[in-house]
Parts: C-alpha cells; sequence; structure tokens
C-alpha cells in the first residue's frame, strides 16, 4: 500500500512538473515499451515511405540499473523535488 501511495505521488509530481519529456515512455501512465515502439515504427516506416535516408542505434541497457551511481541518482531525485522522507 506504501508503494502504491508512494508511486503515485511521485508520478502526480512528474506530470505536474513536465519533468519528462513527451517521447519518454518509460514510468509514464498510458505509455510502455509497446508505445513506445508503435511511434518508432510509425516514425520509421514514414521516412523510409519518403524515400529518406534512416539511421538507426540500439543500445543495450539490459544491465544499465546495475551500475547506476546512486548518490547521483539520489542528487538528481533531489533537483526535482523529492525531498526528506521520499528521498531517504
Amino acid at each position: 500500500m506504501l508503494e502504491h501511495i508512494y508511486c503515485s505521488h511521485r508520478h502526480r509530481h512528474i506530470d505536474t512538473n513536465n519533468i519528462l519529456g513527451e517521447a519518454n515512455h518509460g514510468f509514464r501512465a498510458k505509455h510502455s515499451t509497446e508505445t513506445q515502439l508503435l511511434v518508432t515504427s510509425h516514425d520509421l516506416l514514414k521516412h523510409i515511405d519518403q524515400g529518406k535516408q534512416v539511421d538507426v542505434l540500439i543500445f543495450d541497457f539490459s544491465k544499465a540499473f546495475d551500475t547506476v551511481p546512486h548518490r547521483r541518482h539520489m542528487g538528481k531525485l533531489e533537483h526535482y523535488g523529492v525531498r526528506d522522507n521520499q528521498l531517504r
């Protein structure tokens, strides 16, 4: 229950302060890896149909969160207004 309360508050804070851009599909309501894939596929196919060159870079972040510098992450959270008990 506490996790649900915290996540709801965090999501509201992120949305209210426009912290994440429209292109960011992670950790947002009604956005997912599936919606990101659909947007990316649409953009890719649109440019191909228009005869434009399309370059794609793919990064593997499967272990990315194993290497997150936690102190830096905490600093960013604090910068975006997460403080006190939530930050702890």
